[in-house]
């Protein structure tokens, strides 16, 4: 069974402060077999909240073994292992424009340092079903 490990950039844990120390923690060895998932938000921005709202409680659900759940959320558990970074826009500039963000929220997964999903939308149904496409 995979785990969810969700992290604010800038936060002691972390930090990607531009576009290079990002291309580096995707392509490090580590992350190989990981799901890696950057968000997109500003502090400011209110569809950024409600993602925020819908990503914690999907998480917390995913975490939750409860009686007649979802096959979604059985199958988001059974992912490998996925790290999902918060990034700040208003802060970290240069990653959003690296990453060509036309939209906020979003959120893109990489797998093995491979772009293979974005996520534009704030809707929890939208949400369940860009986990379940992870590898």
């Amino acid at each position: 069974m995979g785990s969810i490990i969700y992290l604010k950039n800038g936060d002691g844990k972390i930090e990607l402060k531009n576009r290079h120390e990002l291309k580096t923690f995707l392509s490090n060895s580590e992350n190989k077999n990981k799901n890696i998932l950057i968000k997109i938000s500003a502090t400011w921005c209110n569809p950024c909240k409600i993602l925020d709202n819908n990503l914690y409680k999907l998480i917390h659900d995913v975490l939750e073994f409860k009686d007649g759940e979802t096959q979604i959320y059985r199958n988001i558990r059974e992912k490998k292992q996925i790290i999902i970074i918060d990034i700040d826009c208003d802060k970290y500039g240069d990653i959003d424009s690296f990453l060509k963000i036309k939209r906020l929220p979003t959120i893109i997964a990489y797998y093995n340092g491979e772009r293979r999903n974005v996520l534009d939308s704030p809707k929890h149904s939208d949400l369940e079903k860009f986990m379940s496409k992870l590898d």
